[in-house]
């Protein structure tokens, strides 16, 4: 290299490494992790970090975010100086991730493996594995419908995944291959009127963005025709209190109801010797 060269060729400061393998780390890890620091990191390291915590640029997830910091759940609910913090409590062998935020991956070109995949390109571009997406609820209709699939749904959410048979089948096509089982209800109640029972309640499906990622490009495609706003929507308290452990104690209405008519059937057949339901099994 020339003087010249040198010259023209700014020399990166340590902020600006630190963001970069961060960077690296994330998008070559295959699942968007973290890059892992700890009090055995050097002391520069840990101040450059928190450098770039202040400017907005990387997020710091321990676990007080989440309980495994090599997943990004959703951008961090913690102030900066909180995140700053985690940094100066670290202790040997009990550390934190580090990853870029959507701010430090402004300007980053992606690799050409994201081309066409809008939520893998999502998270590559920093939204958190855990963040919900919401969609109008056709979305679910043509998996209902092909006989390729595994489909059902509860009072709460749904799941669909394609049959063992065709997923080991040479001649169907692979991007049809695909599954979804965190699939999650929501409703949007903006134009519902309590004092009004003709208002409209709208139900609309959630899904994780790491989930809609690991779908085949054409899917997601589809998936992202059907994405709508999600202002003033939140997730069923229920199922995304099981996708975080929480198991509720009793069942939903709708279970309930076909529990009812189960038992209800089992005393008429024992009484006149005939079912008083033809059927107690939930169209799927």
């Amino acid at each position: 290299m020339t003087d010249g060269e040198a010259r023209r060729t700014p020399e990166l400061t340590i902020d600006e490494v630190l963001l970069k393998a961060v960077r690296s780390k994330y998008l070559e890890s295959g699942d968007f992790n973290g890059l892992f620091i700890d009090r055995r990191t050097a002391e520069i390291v840990r101040d450059s970090a928190a450098n770039l915590v202040r400017d907005g640029r990387l997020q710091v997830v321990s676990d007080e975010d989440f309980p495994n910091p090599h997943i990004r759940p959703w951008a961090s609910r913690r102030t900066r100086e909180q995140q700053v913090g985690s940094l100066e409590a670290l202790s040997d062998g009990f550390g934190v991730c580090l990853y870029p935020t959507e701010l430090g991956m402004k300007g980053v070109r992606l690799p050409r493996r994201f081309v066409g995949r809008p939520y893998e390109t999502a998270l590559a571009r920093g939204r958190g594995a855990l963040e919900l997406a919401y969609f109008d609820f056709g979305v679910l209709e043509p998996y209902r419908n092909d006989p390729r699939y595994s489909f059902g749904f509860d009072d709460f959410g749904a799941d669909m995944g394609v049959s063992d048979e065709v997923y080991f089948d040479s001649t169907e096509p692979e991007r049809d291959k695909v599954s979804l089982s965190h699939i999650g209800f929501a409703y949007d109640l903006s134009a519902y009127d309590r004092n009004d029972p003709t208002s409209p309640v709208i139900r609309r499906v959630a899904a994780f963005y790491r989930d809609l990622a690991q779908l085949t490009a054409e899917h997601q495609q589809r998936w992202k025709t059907y994405q709508v706003p999600d202002d003033g929507l939140e997730p069923h308290p229920v199922w995304f209190g099981m996708q975080m452990g929480h198991w509720p104690d009793g069942s939903g209405p709708f279970h309930r109801m076909v529990a009812e008519m189960e038992n209800i059937n089992y005393l008429w057949e024992n009484a006149f010797g005939t079912a008083l339901f033809m059927s107690t099994t939930p169209e799927h």
